[in-house]
């Protein structure tokens, strides 16, 4: 293989540390902000079982969060106790609001606890750090015969 010597005028190399300098001014901030935290996905929540969630009904921490959908939230004459509802579709909106250091757990009638995570994801796409999907959701809290309340008890956290 063969090299050969190239001359470039000064001009020319001026030129060509510009457009070097200008590339890195876009690379290298893109490549920093890409090590700040990862985005926010479903793993990141926590779970928290029923006999967990029982045990600290009376916990000033813990907010319960009812993200039960349409006809579960609509039919029921009931929720957990202390639980406080917000509509689920609009969680980017009101996720802003919520105090960062309480606890938030999240139940629906999900099988796979899915509404739950949902509305989790968007919590902490908005900074709200401990959120936790209840295991089992409603279905497994009313079955175990745990404590529920009238729908209309309860404030907003």
């Amino acid at each position: 293989m063969t090299l050969h010597r190239v001359s470039l005028s000064p001009r020319t190399l001026l030129w060509l540390t510009l457009a070097l300098a200008l590339m890195l001014a876009q690379v290298v901030p893109a490549l920093a902000a890409s090590k700040d935290a990862p985005a926010p996905t479903k793993e990141m929540i926590g779970r928290m079982t029923i006999e967990e969630l029982a045990g600290r009904l009376d916990d000033p921490a813990i907010v319960i969060l009812d993200a039960r959908t349409g006809s579960s939230w609509e039919h029921e004459k009931t929720k957990i106790k202390g639980a406080v509802r917000h509509e689920p579709r609009q969680a980017g909106e009101w996720a802003k609001t919520l105090d960062k250091s309480r606890h938030y757990v999240l139940y629906c009638t999900c099988y796979d606890e899915s509404t739950s995570l949902r509305v989790g994801l968007k919590l902490l796409e908005n900074g709200v750090p401990h959120v936790y999907a209840l295991v089992g959701g409603w279905d497994a809290w009313v079955d175990a015969g745990l404590p529920v309340e009238p729908k209309e008890a309860g404030s907003a956290p």
